[in-house]
Parts: C-alpha cells; structure tokens; sequence
C-alpha cells in the first residue's frame, strides 16, 4: 500500500478557530481510496466572535468546512464508510 498525504491549516477569520485539513491518497492492488480529514485544531486568541469552548460552534463549523470542500471538489470526494483496512486487505489473505 502507497500512502501519500497532504495536510493544511485553515483559519476561521470570523472567529479565529483553526482547522486541520488533511487529504490522503492510498493506493493497494490497483485501487484508491481518498479520504478528507477536517479536525479543530485551535484557535488565535485576540479575534473577537469566538464563544469560548463551544463545541457546538466547533461541530458546526467543521462541518461547513467540510461540506464546502466536499462542494468545490464533487467528482473527486466521495462519501463512503469503507476503513482503511478494509480497503487495505480486499481480496487478500489476512
């Protein structure tokens, strides 16, 4: 299996939270399996429109994220609830 990950940060500029946005690219027997991975990372203190420790906003606003890439790239992110060791060991021993 080939594994090849690009991750990011992206700020929040109405409130200052920071997102971790990672793409992942694996490759076994010929198929390949993509996966977007959006995470709160943080946030810059000082910017105001933050309610502090809200994980409502957090959930929310990760999931806009989300939705959002998943928008602007369609044909190339997929939903799907397939683990990576399945992915991984279809159509091998294990």
């Amino acid at each position: 299996m080939v594994k090849t990950r690009v991750k990011d940060f992206v700020l929040d500029t109405r409130d200052g939270r920071v997102y971790a946005v990672a793409v992942t690219f694996c490759t076994s027997s010929g198929r390949t399996q993509k996966q977007l991975e959006v995470e709160y990372a943080g946030y810059i203190q000082g910017v105001p429109g933050r309610t502090p420790n809200s994980e409502r906003e957090i959930v929310a606003r990760t999931v806009e994220l989300s939705k959002h890439i998943h928008h602007c790239l369609p044909s190339m992110l997929t939903p799907s609830t397939e683990r990576k060791y399945t992915f991984a060991t279809r159509g091998r021993a294990v």
